[in-house]
């Protein structure tokens, strides 16, 4: 083959990389489009069925505020010191403890 032959298979192979480049991209931006209008349909469906069954987010448990509660409420303590310290088990132990946890341990 000659040199002129091959710098044309290689303008050829370099613009049929170009055009599948920008091909893709278009493909990319159309999935991207059609991803965020099937979202946006399946909002307004949502609440919909939400308007017609008289839900709100929550009754449906969604609200961000009464998954915080959950996390809100404390271990009961299991061990009692002897000037009124409690401990749940958990974490580093205190010193008034010692060896013997059964001694403080609150029935």
């Amino acid at each position: 083959m000659s040199t002129e032959t091959i710098t044309s298979l290689k303008n050829k192979l370099i613009q049929l990389e170009n055009d599948y480049k920008a091909e893709r991209s278009n493909l990319e931006k159309k999935i991207a489009e059609a991803q965020k209008t099937h979202q946006v349909e399946a909002i307004a469906k949502i609440k919909s069925l939400m308007e017609e069954h008289g839900l709100t987010p929550e009754s449906l448990q969604f609200s961000k505020r009464q998954n915080k509660s959950k996390s809100g409420k404390g271990v009961p303590p299991k061990y009692r010191g002897p000037e009124g310290q409690t401990w749940t088990g958990r974490g580093r132990q205190p010193k008034w403890i010692g060896d013997d946890r059964a001694k403080y341990a609150i029935k």
